[in-house]
C-alpha cells in the first residue's frame, strides 16, 4: 500500500525512534541551551521525596547547575548511610534553588535533611539534528564535535536560520541568541 505526504523528521517522535533511533527531543531557546560537559563535585545539602518516584536533590548554593541538562544522569555517592547512592535520570534542573529532580525507580526514597554526599553529572552526548522553530534563529554558540568536522569547531557559529530549516551533525553545544529550535538527542 502506498503512503502519501512527507515526514520532515521533526514532528513525529515515533518516526525518530523507529527509523533513526532518536528517542528524545529538547526544545531550545535563549533561556535553554544544550551543553555536553560533565559537572562534577556537587555538594549535596538535602534529599527529599517529591512523590511519584521523583527525588529532589538540593545542592550547595555555590554549585553551578547551569550546564546540567534534562535527560542526563546524576550519580549520587556517599549519601547518608549510602541510602540514596546510585545513578538517576534528570527530570528538571533549577539553578536558582540549586535543585535537581530525578527519576527514582526504587521502592522508597530515604529523606536526607543533613549535608552529606557528592553528585556528579554524566552529560548528554549531544544532538545530531536541529530543526528551527522560528524565523531569524541565531546562535551565540553552535559547536560540532571536532572528530566530525575536521577540527573547525566554529564552522556554523554566526549562522542565521529560518523557520523549518534543519541541520544534521554532531552538535555538542548549542546556545541561541535569538529564536527557538528543536534538537534530537543522541
Amino acid at each position: 500500500m502506498a503512503t502519501t505526504g512527507t515526514n520532515n523528521l521533526a514532528d513525529n517522535a515515533s518516526f525518530h525512534q523507529n527509523t533513526a533511533g532518536y528517542t528524545r527531543h529538547l526544545n531550545l531557546d535563549t533561556n535553554n541551551s544544550l551543553f555536553t560537559n560533565p559537572v562534577n563535585g556537587l555538594s549535596i545539602e538535602s534529599i527529599a521525596d517529591s512523590g511519584d518516584g521523583v527525588m529532589a536533590v538540593e545542592f550547595d548554593s555555590g554549585d553551578d547547575l547551569s550546564e546540567v541538562m534534562k535527560f542526563s544522569h546524576l550519580v549520587l555517592r556517599n549519601t547518608t548511610d549510602n541510602a540514596n547512592n546510585g545513578t538517576f535520570e534528570v527530570i528538571s534542573v533549577d539553578n536558582d534553588t540549586k535543585i535537581i529532580s530525578v527519576k527514582n525507580d526504587r521502592a522508597s526514597i530515604t529523606a536526607q535533611a543533613e549535608v552529606g554526599g557528592v553528585g556528579d553529572v554524566i552529560p548528554l552526548q549531544g544532538a545530531n539534528y536541529i530543526k528551527v522553530l522560528e524565523n531569524d534563529t541565531t546562535f551565540s554558540s553552535l559547536v560540532e564535535h571536532t572528530d566530525f568536522i575536521g577540527g573547525d569547531e566554529d564552522a556554523l557559529e554566526g549562522l542565521t536560520l529560518s523557520k523549518n530549516d534543519f541541520e544534521f551533525g554532531f552538535f555538542t553545544e548549542i546556545v541561541l541568541s535569538a529564536g527557538k529550535l528543536r534538537v534530537a538527542l543522541l
